[in-house]
């Protein structure tokens, strides 16, 4: 390993001082984020810790193909090992935690069958030992995360182009991904419009209103149906003043051709988290609208 004597003479006081149990769990909890979201390849801005012993992911939430279906995942005692990048000259064992590429093994608690195994590359700055982020380089299984039950109920036979843009994103192709994407979202505009049409609905909505939500999924043309469906949105799906659906036309104006893979990487993933935001909101809003409107119904009847 990178020899101890040639670090910043400070750097060792330094890392442990600045490392504590609140820290520590902040990066578990990044961590955690970082395994079962992120993609190969996307470098992320999570700080690492100084120590060896403590570069670790306590619990995930993986998909155990042996079970067929998300279990919880925890680190495995197997012995770890660094693979040393290049340019830092000669190695001895330290417990500090180098620049290089760190293997993770993790293991099905329910079926102790199924592994998944993680090459993590760490960043460090040489001249200062500061840290500036980690990647995946490497995953067994490939990351493909699970399309949740009720994504796929409403995304229905399009629920094949999300899985299309994951694929695209899980081999670091972040332009492909964002072409899937903007497809899917061709695809489900109408009956995400449509769906806003009964939210709408429920909640008492002039006619004139509803005939302007209706004249919008007759149009041709997408551009214009995703800024009306941003002008519309319900107060209840915004997010501490932020507008998804006016996030989701935004990314969807991008020119992909502008960007490098990372850069549309980067759009990928809030694509599809907002796609995901938008969908569960929007359908628990209408549901949880047209049950009190029954209930309401069934308490105002005449009693016999």
């Amino acid at each position: 390993m990178f020899p101890t004597e040639q670090l910043p003479q400070d750097f060792r006081q330094r890392q442990e001082n600045r490392y504590g149990g609140e820290e520590h769990q902040k990066f578990r909890i990044g961590m955690r984020d970082f395994i079962e979201h992120y993609p190969l390849y996307k470098h992320i801005l999570l700080d690492p810790p100084p120590n060896k012993e403590h570069f670790e992911i306590e619990a995930a939430t993986l998909f155990c193909a042996n079970c067929r279906g998300d279990r919880t995942f925890r680190k495995t005692e197997s012995r770890t090992f660094r693979i040393p990048f290049p340019g830092g000259g000669g190695y001895e064992e330290t417990r500090y935690l180098m620049d290089g590429v760190y293997p993770i093994q993790l293991e099905c608690q329910d079926c102790k069958y199924q592994n998944y195994y993680f090459m993590i590359r760490v960043f460090v700055d040489w001249e200062t030992g500061e840290k500036s982020g980690l990647m995946k380089v490497g995953q067994w299984p490939m990351w493909l995360p699970a399309i949740a039950k009720d994504i796929t109920d409403e995304l229905g036979a399009d629920a094949a182009l999300y899985r299309k843009a994951l694929r695209n994103m899980n081999e670091g192709y972040g332009i492909g991904a964002c072409a899937y994407l903007r497809r899917l979202i061709e695809q489900y505009i109408n009956p995400l419009l449509q769906l806003l049409y009964d939210i709408k609905q429920e909640e008492g909505a002039d006619e004139r209103e509803l005939t302007g939500i209706k004249a919008a999924i007759e149009s041709k043309d997408f551009t214009r149906k995703s800024a009306f469906a941003a002008e519309i949105a319900p107060a209840s799906v915004l997010v501490k003043g932020t507008n998804p659906l006016k996030k989701l036309h935004d990314l969807l104006s991008e020119s992909l051709h502008a960007h490098s893979e990372d850069e549309a990487m980067n759009i990928a993933l809030q694509l599809s988290k907002t796609v995901e935001f938008v969908i569960r909101r929007l359908r628990t809003r209408y549901e949880e609208q047209k049950s009190y409107a029954e209930t309401m119904k069934e308490l105002n009847k005449p009693k016999k």
